[in-house]
């Protein structure tokens, strides 16, 4: 991990717009939560997640939300329909607030995700 990108993108993102900078901190605290191996690095213009080697996801800011990624999307169960993308394997989430992090049910799909590598 290199701190210091990672630290420079997020300053930029939190002077362009506090409550996207909000939302992804939050996004990074349920990940090193499940994941305490969990690494980062900036990646695509957002954050990366990586664990034993195996890129399984990423937080990226956009105009109007936060989108969180996941590699192999395509094998989660996703019962609720949040999860959105009909590419071959990447899936995403949008959130537009803070309070999506729960609605969306983020913190079970990041868990099923890990169950997973």
């Amino acid at each position: 991990m290199n701190a210091s990108e990672i630290e420079r993108l997020l300053e930029a993102i939190r002077v362009a717009d506090a409550d996207k900078f909000e939302i992804i901190q939050q996004v990074r605290n349920l990940v090193q939560t499940a994941a305490p191996e969990c690494q980062e690095r900036v990646m695509y213009g957002g954050i990366m997640f990586t664990v034993d080697g195996t890129d399984w996801g990423g937080v990226f800011a956009s105009k109007n939300h936060v989108t969180v990624e996941f590699s192999k999307g395509h094998r989660l169960v996703d019962i609720s329909g949040f999860l959105a993308g009909k590419g071959t394997f990447r899936r995403h989430i949008k959130l537009g607030h803070l309070d999506d992090i729960a609605a969306k049910q983020l913190a079970g799909i990041i868990a099923q995700t890990l169950d997973q590598l």
